[in-house]
């Protein structure tokens, strides 16, 4: 392997040479490319990644949603300013899906080209409306009245009697709030919130068979975008405290029926309903007869092998709190039939009008945007099961959702069924935080879930880890994986170059990423200011360093790449190239297919560092010195230009 690295090491040089004595020749060709960069350092490129709310799995029954109710056919994205309060950007893209029927959802990208004087570093706030028309907006409106024009043009109905089917795609909301567009950001994260809820039946009680189910009391319109009353506080949170509303939500006396059961067991992912808010609580006194319109499942069964259906009237009510809840978006309601006394009533009817007897229910309320849930009958304990790492160090947040009287804890562990199982070095700073949510009417808490991870620095090996959360009795294992970044060989071009003899080599192997780290990005957002001294053609290491701050967003990709601790150039593992280490890149992979490595489009150009005269007022102002891979030479480029492309390297014995 030496002998190929001073092999290498020789024609990089030559290369090099050969370079410094013709870049005269290419003076027409440089300000050819910089023309043509500046046609395109007006805009930028921002990736937005829709997460579509994923099929929460409950173990007390487990059973996840269906595909239909997460997947996204057509959306429209709203931006405004948050410091002028006027919709400044609104657009409908063409959808990209990631990933389809995953447990966590189903992820869709798209890209948006935003002006460059709209990458302004201030907060903006980001909506998104899925699955439905809406109108009426205009440029240069408040979000108040977009909002409340989105609101009035939002409203989903159907027809009484109508139920909703179950293949049919839902209307979904989503909102990010405090975005700062900047240059070097590379996208923008939406989670959507469908506007209707779940509705499930559970039958564990052996001497009991489900033969249908129905559901009174309903609504027949709703919001796609809630009230901001919604929230506590007014924020939106992700945990909703009251329905939205229209103001004519078409409460309906009759039922809706027609579900399929399963196996004289179930009724799972048939009924999904419009919201609908909780009314007066049972009482024995014959005055007060409100709670009879309030919405509710009418159940028909056979008991203890009886051959005659009679019925029993199930109510939204949380036993453990004994409170009636709020029928709320995006939430799963889960009815298990646990005991069952004696026959129901004759006829539905009759069941609808009487008081619920001789039936035990449990109503497990879940909101679906908290992940999955384990539940003893008693308690639920729920949270994001799989956290899917890439290999970069960073920190991650997470939300524990319970109603045990206590607060969660947890053990870090390196397997799934023992908490005792070996100590895990990279997965670090984790934490419970204290409750940031209460739900009053379910009496579920929301707790954060923080940690975070080393850089993973195997070329060959992911890694995984268990965090087991407690609350109580009830155990939640979180399965975090951590990836690796995707390498190529690429030669002896890492670490120090010192002189062999007569030859000078670097002294460690050079790995390049798979694929762009960086694209559509200007080198600097710097106009002016005092010079930067990047003067070394070799060092990719220390050039990357001293350009590590967000001004310089191509550097910034690959320095944050590294542990959060890295304290100095010695330190970091990733780094952009320099000169010569992206030559020797191109000297050995410049015949590669494009699709399995650099795309050798003209222009396309990895800029490895700047010139200290770059701000000082001398020689080719606002440059850098770039490569194109398409013909090897050295060319300076314009830094405010977005045509750059880069890849990030990192090297080892």
């Amino acid at each position: 392997m030496r002998d190929t690295g001073a092999k290498m090491s020789k024609t990089l040089f030559k290369s090099i040479s050969i370079f410094v004595m013709t870049l005269s020749i290419f003076t027409s060709c440089v300000k050819e490319m910089e023309l043509e960069a500046s046609r395109s350092n007006d805009s930028n490129m921002v990736t937005f990644s829709i997460t579509a709310p994923g099929p929460t799995v409950v173990s007390a029954r487990a059973t996840a949603g269906t595909t239909a109710e997460n997947r996204i056919s057509n959306i429209t994205v709203f931006v405004f300013d948050k410091a002028t309060d006027k919709l400044v950007r609104f657009f409908t893209p063409t959808l990209t899906a990631v990933t389809a029927g995953a447990t966590n959802g189903n992820k869709y990208t798209f890209n948006a080209t935003f002006e460059n004087r709209e990458l302004n570093r201030k907060a903006h706030t980001v909506l998104a409306i899925a699955n439905t028309a809406v109108t009426g907006y205009a440029l240069g409106e408040s979000m108040a009245t977009v909002k409340g024009k989105l609101a009035a043009s939002g409203v989903v109905s159907t027809t009484a009697g109508t139920k909703w089917d179950p293949a049919a795609i839902i209307p979904m909301w989503g909102e990010t709030d405090n975005v700062n567009l900047n240059p070097s950001m590379s996208s923008i994260d939406i989670t959507m919130v469908r506007m209707l809820a779940r509705v499930n039946v559970n039958v564990t009680a052996a001497n009991f068979t489900l033969d249908n189910v129905a559901y009174y009391n309903y609504n027949t319109a709703g919001k796609v975008i809630p009230d901001a009353t919604s929230f506590a506080g007014g924020v939106y949170t992700g945990a909703y405290q009251t329905p939205s509303l229209p103001a004519s939500p078409g409460k309906q006396s009759t039922a809706l029926s027609g579900y399929t059961v399963t196996g004289s067991k179930n009724c799972t992912n048939q009924i999904y309903i419009f919201e609908n808010a909780r009314g007066t609580a049972f009482s024995h006194a014959t005055a007060n007869t409100e709670w009879k319109n309030n919405p509710c499942l009418v159940i028909g069964g056979k008991y203890n092998g009886s051959t005659t259906t009679t019925y029993y009237r199930l109510d939204f009510v949380k036993k453990s709190t004994n409170t009636w809840l709020d029928i709320l978006r995006n939430h799963s309601y889960v009815f298990n039939i646990t005991s069952v006394g004696a026959p129901g009533y004759a006829t539905a009817a009759e069941a609808l009008d009487a008081a619920p007897v001789n039936i035990e229910v449990d109503v497990l309320p879940w909101n679906d945007a908290g992940g999955d849930v384990v539940y003893n009958g008693q308690y639920m304990l729920g949270v994001t099961p799989v956290f899917e790492l890439d290999a970069r160090a960073r920190g991650y947040t997470a939300a524990i959702t319970t109603d045990w009287p206590g607060a969660p804890a947890f053990v870090i562990s390196t397997d799934a069924t023992n908490p005792s199982a070996g100590t895990v070095g990279w997965l670090k700073n984790v934490e419970i935080g204290s409750a940031t949510a209460t739900n009053a009417a379910t009496g579920q808490k929301t707790y954060p879930l923080t940690f975070d991870v080393d850089a993973n620095l195997s070329r060959t090996d992911s890694r995984t880890a268990y965090i087991h959360i407690t609350a109580g009795r009830l155990t939640f294992v979180v399965k975090v994986v951590q990836n690796i970044e995707c390498t190529v060989y690429v030669g002896m071009f890492g670490g120090e170059l010192s002189k062999n003899g007569n030859v000078y080599q670097y002294e460690r192997r050079l790995y390049v990423q798979c694929a762009d780290e960086v694209e559509g990005t200007p080198w600097t957002t710097f106009s002016s200011g005092a010079p930067v001294p990047i003067t070394s053609d070799w060092n990719g290491r220390g050039n990357t360093w001293d350009l590590r701050s967000e001004d310089f967003p191509v550097p910034n990709k690959c320095f944050v790449m590294n542990n959060p601790t890295t304290a100095n150039a010695a330190a970091m593992t990733w780094y952009l190239p320099a000169q010569a280490q992206l030559t020797g890149v191109w000297v050995a992979y410049n015949n590669f297919a494009s699709a399995t490595w650099f795309t050798p489009f003209d222009r396309t150009t990895n800029v490895t560092y700047l010139t200290s005269s770059i701000y000082g007022g001398t020689g080719l102002a606002g440059s850098a010195s770039g490569l194109t891979f398409l013909h090897g030479q050295v060319l300076p480029v314009s830094t405010s230009a977005t045509i750059h492309k880069a890849r990030c390297v990192r090297d080892t014995d």
